[in-house]
């Protein structure tokens, strides 16, 4: 991964710090776990371009630079795919399921690829071959991908409700491994919990803190990305309220041992 990304992801995680914390943050700090990765100048280009996002705030004082945020994250650090999957879930569902169906030559195979990666990220599940699901309404973007890669004559989209056929928790079983999904958020809760009881009891160096806040925070990005975000109607005891409440948790941790009164 090129270390412009890197840096990106470590910055936005340490911006989701700033959330769980009510205090202004010295940016010397940020160096500090950071140093041996990253140049001074690669840092302050990061902050700048968290600025530019809007996500935080920047205050000179003296000859320092303090900053904080100002709104809520949202985990930042996901690309546009990602938050635009979770935006649509806020939504109240209308009942409607949409289909994508395509049909791309052999020839076309990389645009083929990179169709199925962009769906995917969007939180659709695979129901035939070359047939794909979404409780929700992504038809703005998949067209616009499908246009921009000359795909437009190679897809069908539709939308209606369940009628007849299999029984739908059967296909929904079937198109998104729930099961695995579930397992991974019970995981994450598992590992916070340990850390804020390893941070409390050993108590554990700022940098030590942040090295396994940010593992910790990978893996949380990685499960959500995973995660199709499906209508409450379909989730039985689905347990990411339960993750992102464990992982507030530690985030509070982490920013109360590394943040600087």
């Amino acid at each position: 991964m090129p270390v412009k990304y890197i840096l990106n992801a470590c910055l936005e995680s340490f911006y989701y710090l700033l959330y769980a914390s009510s205090k202004p943050t010295k940016l010397i700090f940020l160096s500090s776990p950071l140093e041996q990765e990253f140049s001074s100048a690669a840092i302050y280009r990061g902050i700048d371009r968290l600025y530019n996002k809007g996500y935080i705030h920047k205050i000179r004082k003296g000859k320092g630079l303090l900053i904080r945020f100002s709104r809520k994250p949202g985990f930042c650090g996901r690309d546009h795919t990602h938050r635009l999957k979770i935006e649509n879930a806020t939504k109240k569902w209308d009942g409607k399921w949409r289909l994508l169906i395509y049909d791309i030559p052999e020839e076309m195979r990389s645009k083929r690829n990179l169709l199925r990666v962009f769906i995917s990220e969007l939180g659709f599940g695979k129901i035939q071959e070359s047939c794909w699901a979404s409780a929700h309404d992504f038809n703005t973007p998949i067209y616009d991908f499908c246009r921009e890669h000359k795909l437009i004559d190679c897809i069908c989209l539709y939308e209606g409700k369940f009628f007849a056929g299999k029984n739908i928790d059967e296909l929904i079983k079937n198109a998104w491994d729930l099961t695995a999904i579930a397992a991974e958020y019970t995981q994450l809760i598992a590992s916070c919990k340990e850390n804020i009881e390893t941070i409390t009891r050993n108590k554990s160096k700022p940098i030590e803190c942040f090295r396994v806040y940010y593992e910790v925070y990978s893996s949380y990005q990685k499960v959500i990305g995973r995660d199709p975000y499906l209508p409450d109607e379909f989730l039985r005891n689905w347990p990411r309220g339960k993750a992102e409440e464990a992982f507030r948790d530690l985030a509070a941790e982490v920013s109360r041992v590394i943040i600087p009164a």
